[in-house]
């Protein structure tokens, strides 16, 4: 039952994630590129603070990756 409600904490976590999107619309609170781009803090601080799957030090490498990425679509 322990390892049930915690798998379910995080579930609920990660769930926001669309609901900051969506609500964000929904309400007027943000336009949908707000809307995104505080989808992505919230997903970057659950990925490094709640879930612990990447470290500090991983995000200048992460950043230049996409860079990269968005730079050969955008051109």
């Amino acid at each position: 039952m322990r390892e049930a409600g915690h798998i379910t904490v995080e579930a609920v976590l990660g769930l926001i994630t669309p609901l900051i999107i969506v609500g964000g619309i929904v309400s007027g609170s943000f336009t949908p590129t707000e809307s995104s781009a505080i989808a992505v803090v919230w997903a970057l601080f659950l990925t490094v603070v709640v879930y612990k799957e990447l470290k500090i030090r991983d995000l200048p490498r992460i950043f230049g990756t996409s860079i990269k990425t968005i730079s050969v679509v955008s051109f």
